[in-house]
């Protein structure tokens, strides 16, 4: 059995456009994403913008990283900086489809809070999904959800 990389890594390296900056990388993902929206292109935004600062809706500053899968590669977990759990593309996938159930298939949605996404790790997504333009925040919840 081979041993399994655990480090979080830094999914910027793997791009084919190594010489662009960070910021050029992420913009066309998120651009990518609004040209054609789905959980895919989501994930190449949310790989994008790994190591990023955001902050949840009760000011706690936050990064995180792509957990690697077997072969060192980018996978399909992210790693909080202040959790010691993973979330993975498939909760990713479930926040993503609530969030446009919740603004009738329309994007940008406007989501009342990372309660209403229903998905484990909320308080750290809503925050990467209002930045990548999936949801704008409502005004009537002022504490985060996990």
């Amino acid at each position: 059995m081979t041993k399994r990389h655990t480090e979080p890594i830094d999914p910027l390296r793997h791009t084919p456009d190594g010489d662009r900056s960070a910021n050029a990388v992420r913009q066309q993902a998120r651009a990518d994403f609004h040209a054609a929206p789905s959980v895919d292109s989501l994930w190449a935004a949310i790989r994008a913008f790994a190591g990023y600062p955001f902050r949840t809706m009760q000011g706690l500053a936050f990064t995180y990283a792509m957990k690697p899968n077997r072969h060192g590669e980018p996978g399909n977990e992210i790693v909080f900086s202040r959790k010691e759990k993973s979330i993975t593309k498939a909760t990713v996938a479930k926040a993503y489809e609530r969030a446009r159930a919740l603004g009738g298939g329309t994007l940008p949605a406007r989501v009342d809070g990372p309660k209403k996404l229903g998905v484990f790790g909320a308080s750290y997504l809503y925050p990467v999904l209002v930045h990548l333009g999936v949801i704008t925040r409502g005004e009537t919840e002022n504490s985060g959800g996990a």
